[in-house]
């Protein structure tokens, strides 16, 4: 009952999590992984969300050709792009096992 317990805490099935167990080091490892890998695209889709907002935003501001700070429109898209980046690095760190599309 707790492997299943575990496995159910973590959405995986009891075979997935013993697999993640081999990979990782225990159950321990396992869930601090799930744990890190759902905080990586939850973060990451947030960023994108984001994004989107801001070339919408950007696209009015090109159609009305008004934008009362497109300085800082665009540097805050650079910005969110990079960070992106950055996170998409880090999920490529992680086993190919753990990676989600």
């Amino acid at each position: 009952m707790r492997v299943q317990a575990l496995a159910a805490a973590q959405r995986i099935s009891v075979p997935r999590l013993y697999e993640r167990a081999l990979n990782t080091g225990g159950v321990v490892a396992a869930a601090k992984l799930a744990r890190i890998h759902d905080e990586l695209y939850g973060v990451r889709r947030l960023l994108s969300i984001d994004s989107n907002n801001l070339n919408q935003l950007a696209r009015v501001a090109n159609a009305t050709e008004r934008l009362e700070a497109e300085a800082e429109l665009l540097a805050t898209v650079d910005h969110l792009s990079r960070v992106a980046d950055r996170i998409t690095k880090v999920i490529e760190q992680l086993p190919e096992s753990e990676r989600k599309a």
